[in-house]
């Protein structure tokens, strides 16, 4: 038994190599077997009719050749699932269609149950994503429910009729959006996985590589050592570059400090770097991260700033700073013009 389940496991995990192509798959052949298992059965309590025998033999066939094309591989999952859905569908339309002729109240319950079978089966055709062939499958259903409820002229199957109609264009609502929605899931994982895909070719990074720096970065790893052996890991171009970036923004960052503490002279260095921070459009929370800072510690440091530099409340601290700063180097500017000219 367990030697069996392993070969189950195994087949389901190779045979597709994507987590929809492994749905898929057990969806399709346990379609197949429901199949097999129903039209067998529907001899033992269903009226038959050779045209009718003739029509299962013929889907049976059907079905155990999707199965095989599938497994040598000559056919993708979707096309199989699709083929055998319209097969099936086809077997219950027959079933109805001759039922509906026998003008019983027995015959007229079982092409209710037929019609709830080709329910099921347009409700099963959603994991496949297939947008179309669940509404060709509903306007197959509905035709085949419509003819058997004239042929027939049951109060049975009359009265079921707007039930059924309702619960139809429930399902095909729903399939429709979920099928858009599911497919717009694929597309987005798709092209995550094309860049990521850039993102390895690039780096010279393999997804282990990746995994650590993730891992290094939420366990706060920030020391020479870890640093140094994150960029070895890279190629050496893209070392050269994200060294020369960071390099590059750490000077404007210190040219930035600079200005900042030549035109706000009688700020501390905490209240230089919060400053700073705002200048950059940080957020309270990300002020607080950075600096190590609690809100409370901040919202007193900017009330403090505020003091110093003569700021209203009503005036966004952002804007003030910004005027402010412009106008210290406006002025810089203009002195050193002077003493050139001098």
């Amino acid at each position: 038994m367990s030697s069996l389940l392993g070969m189950l496991k195994h087949h389901y995990q190779t045979r597709e190599n994507t987590a929809l192509g492994r749905q898929c798959m057990l969806f399709f052949e346990s379609t197949a077997v429901f199949s097999f298992v129903m039209t067998v059965a529907s001899f033992f309590y269903q009226p038959k009719s050779v045209f009718v025998i003739a029509a299962d033999a013929a889907c049976l066939m059907f079905t155990v050749v999707l199965v095989i094309l599938y497994h040598l591989r000559y056919l993708n999952i979707k096309g199989v699932f699709v083929a055998l859905s319209f097969a099936v569908q086809a077997e219950i339309s027959i079933h109805m269609i001759y039922l509906s002729t026998l003008g019983t109240t027995d015959a007229s319950v079982l092409v209710l149950q037929d019609a709830f079978l080709s329910l099921m089966l347009i409700m099963i055709l959603l994991v496949t994503l297939a947008v179309y062939t669940p509404i060709i499958l509903s306007v197959l259903s509905f035709v085949t429910f419509v003819v058997c409820m004239v042929i027939a002229n049951s109060a049975v199957i009359t009265h079921f009729f707007p039930v059924y109609v309702v619960i139809l264009a429930g399902i095909v609502i729903y399939d429709a959006l979920a099928a858009r929605g599911a497919m717009e899931i694929v597309k987005e994982n798709l092209i995550a996985k094309k860049e990521l895909r850039e993102f390895i070719r690039v780096t010279g990074l393999s997804l282990e590589d990746i995994e650590e720096i993730v891992h290094l970065s939420r366990a706060g790893a920030n020391n020479a050592e870890q640093t140094r052996m994150l960029l070895n890991r890279m190629d050496a171009r893209l070392r050269e570059n994200i060294v020369g970036g960071v390099l590059a923004v750490k000077a404007q960052n210190d040219s930035s400090r600079d200005n900042l503490m030549a035109a706000f002279p009688d700020l501390t260095p905490t209240q230089i770097s919060i400053c700073q921070l705002i200048l950059q459009d940080k957020k309270l929370s990300e002020i607080c991260r950075t600096l190590g800072k609690t809100d409370n510690n901040i919202n007193v440091q900017r009330s403090k700033i505020r003091s110093s530099l003569n700021i209203p409340l009503e005036v966004p601290l952002k804007e003030a700073l910004t005027e402010q700063l412009r106008l210290f180097m406006e002025s810089e500017a203009t002195d050193k013009k002077l003493f050139m000219r001098s």
